[in-house]
């Protein structure tokens, strides 16, 4: 994962093992994604059923439309915010996920220099 600097897929986890070994079966790699994701080292962007490591001190993972480059971002005082003002509606939050997708600094200057050529 840390060579492709994107958030990758299950499947397309299996494949790239695949390429190492004889024959991955996917049930082996969902079960080692959840063992990892249990000791934080793995993250799922369930937006886009996909996989990124888990890197320190982030609640939030924002990542880029266009590259797939990714980012988690500590946002812990919005979120207690944000969960306060849900439960004072009544509503029982069982689960809180924060996922921001959008363009990277490289890829908006890259589009921005296209359309001016």
């Amino acid at each position: 994962m840390r060579e492709h600097h994107r958030p990758l897929a299950a499947y397309e986890l299996v494949k790239l093992l695949a390429k190492d070994s004889e024959r991955v079966a996917p049930q082996q790699v969902y079960r080692a994604l959840s063992h990892l994701q249990e000791r934080r080292l793995v993250r799922r962007i369930e937006s886009l059923n996909s996989f990124c490591l888990g890197e320190e001190g982030g609640d939030a993972i924002v990542y880029c439309s266009s590259c797939g480059e990714y980012r988690t971002v500590q946002v812990g005082d919005y979120i207690d915010r944000f969960v306060e003002l849900i439960e004072e509606t009544g509503f029982d939050l069982r689960r809180t996920i924060v996922e921001l997708r959008g363009k990277c600094g490289d890829c908006t200057e890259a589009a921005v220099l296209e359309s001016s050529s």
